[in-house]
């Protein structure tokens, strides 16, 4: 049996994730024990899931299944994001530029790969652009 999925073939997705995963483990370190809002558990339940997601969907056989756990990495990096602008402004972090370039990296790089999988353009830029006024 063929896996379908032609993510195996990305390796700049994966060692985005890894750095992306990295990152967020050098800023937990930052993140003082005291932390009011529990950013750390937060950065660090959404990181490890977007490695985990991105390996996952590189797997499976099904490439419904991958396309579900590609939407599901998506979704967490702008989790991560969140907490990270979230810190920022808390002043817990300073943000650094390339960081958000690198997220928009990492999105346009797994929205690439989705659309490689059979089936993809019905629904992943359907759903994951919405046209004005589909609110």
């Amino acid at each position: 049996m063929k896996i379908v999925s032609s993510i195996k073939e990305s390796s700049e997705l994966m060692k985005f994730a890894e750095g992306i995963a990295v990152y967020v483990q050098d800023l937990r370190e930052t993140l003082s024990e005291e932390d009011e809002f529990d950013l750390d558990s937060k950065l660090r339940y959404c990181s490890s899931d977007i490695v985990a997601d991105i390996a996952n969907a590189c797997g499976v056989l099904d490439p419904r299944d991958a396309l579900y756990k590609l939407s599901q990495a998506r979704g967490k990096l702008f989790e991560v994001m969140a907490v990270v602008k979230i810190a920022h402004r808390l002043g817990k972090i300073k943000l650094e530029p390339e960081v958000v370039l690198d997220i928009e990296k990492m999105v346009a790089l797994i929205d690439a790969e989705a659309m490689k999988l059979p089936g993809a353009a019905k629904i992943w830029l359907k759903d994951a652009y919405p046209a004005i006024g589909d609110e």
